[in-house]
């Protein structure tokens, strides 16, 4: 999706796929010294959209971005200090340099995710000699979505999207 509109409306996209990806927030301040070098071409009225899929904010076990494997980070987070308190640090000094410059924060709060592995769409499309197997219906279980980060991560982003003027949240 981002692909499509970053075309379409000459917009500079920077993913994780690109090999000088920076992950600010991400929990463990490893990259926040290059939020300088991130901010410097952006100007007054642009936008900075942040995902929030940070694997140190996770509250349990997930699954990688494929479905393929159970991802853990609890004893790294433990052993290291990593996580929510880190993370709002360095939301905050996002928010405060990209305030300064001008710039606008979205934060996009955590997709859908599953419990367990998700077919490929090739596999569940119909064809005259095949019916889609019941797994491509896939459903998540209420508990699993609730547990998933922490309330106080909600509760953190909620107040800072309502305290401070150039950071929102897309849920």
């Amino acid at each position: 999706m981002l692909n499509i509109i970053s075309e379409k409306f000459n917009i500079n996209v920077i993913h994780e796929e690109q090999p000088d990806h920076i992950l600010i927030p991400n929990g463990d301040k490893r990259d926040i010294n290059k939020l300088r070098e991130v901010l410097l071409p952006l100007t007054r009225g642009d936008i900075l959209i942040l995902s929030s899929r940070y694997r140190y904010l996770y509250a349990q076990a997930y699954l990688d971005g494929k479905g393929e494997k159970w991802i853990d980070h609890s004893i790294e987070k433990t052993q290291k200090g990593f996580g929510l308190e880190m993370w709002l640090q360095e939301l905050d000094s996002v928010i405060a340099k990209t305030n300064d410059l001008g710039i606008k924060v979205i934060l996009f709060l955590p997709n859908m995710e599953f419990d367990k592995a998700v077919p490929s769409a090739e596999i569940c499309k119909p064809e005259w000699f095949r019916f889609s197997p019941d797994d491509c219906n896939p459903s998540v279980s209420r508990e699993y979505l609730a547990k998933r980060f922490p309330k106080d991560f909600y509760d953190q982003v909620m107040v800072r999207a309502k305290n401070k003027v150039n950071f929102f949240v897309f849920d």
